[in-house]
């Protein structure tokens, strides 16, 4: 899936349980991809084929609840813990730590409904999301997208129905509202790590200043404060924060807007 925003500063790209940033705007973007799939091609080792082949599986068979289904789930996550030391040292690469295996059941939602100042938003919905799934939600203003956000992270209650996560579910979001979920007074470097010098990845450790420039903030900006930074910048402290905590699911709520100028590409 490709969210394109018309305007980007800074792109990051998920791709195969890594980050791989590029600073510049998307036709930049798409000649960097080029240049480095060519690049794969001629490098790529067994085990990142191993991956690329779990995942095709995964993505294609997202229902299957069977003994084998659960063992080729186990197995790649397996090969992405065993890769990531690797994909870590590649050079102008970010390595996003695998949450926990999720579960049979993500999210459940049946017959929601939700009213907001006596307007009537969603009746009656009922959805599953499955395993290694990528979904998007789409509709106008006021259709009530960042409630039902709200409504999954538990930021906001229903008016009636069910929202069953699942005991294995580690959810971290974004909302609209990122300046409010940051500390303006604290630096970036303070805001991302906690002023920890070292950062726990999973089974990777990090230097935190290494950390830090990987989504863009080089030694001078560490020390520039929240408050002073622009609204893309912010964004990227926000993601780094996210990032690092090793989830098995994320909420972005309007990724692309234009407060939030940066590219997601899901590969």
């Amino acid at each position: 899936m490709q969210i394109i925003p018309l305007v980007a500063g800074w792109i990051l790209e998920l791709d195969r349980g890594e980050g791989i940033p590029h600073e510049g705007n998307y036709s930049g973007w798409l000649e960097a991809k080029s240049k480095r799939l060519e690049g794969e091609k001629k490098t790529e080792t067994a085990a990142a084929k191993a991956v690329s082949a779990e995942l095709e599986w995964i993505r294609s068979n997202p229902k299957a609840q069977g003994n084998k289904s659960k063992a080729r789930l186990k197995r790649y996550d397996e090969l992405l813990l065993a890769a990531a030391p690797t994909e870590l040292r590649s050079a102008g690469q970010i390595y996003i730590p695998p949450g926990p295996r999720l579960g049979d059941v993500v999210v459940d939602v049946t017959d929601l409904k939700k009213s907001f100042d006596e307007r009537l938003l969603i009746e009656g919905l009922n959805f599953s999301l499955p395993q290694a799934g990528i979904v998007g939600v789409v509709g106008p203003n006021g259709a009530g997208k960042s409630t039902l956000m709200k409504m999954l992270m538990g930021k906001d209650e229903p008016d009636s129905g069910i929202i069953k996560i699942g005991e294995t579910v580690k959810m971290i979001g974004v909302g609209q509202d990122r300046m409010e979920e940051l500390n303006p007074e604290n630096t970036v470097f303070e805001e991302i790590t906690g002023n920890m010098d070292e950062l726990d990845l999973g089974t990777t450790v990090v230097n935190s200043r290494t950390y830090c420039s990987w989504y863009g903030f080089k030694s001078g900006q560490q020390q520039a404060k929240v408050a002073n930074l622009s609204g893309g910048e912010r964004n990227r402290v926000q993601l780094a924060k996210i990032l690092k905590s090793g989830a098995n699911m994320i909420i972005l709520d309007e990724p692309t807007n234009g407060k939030f100028q940066y590219h997601i590409n899901m590969s």
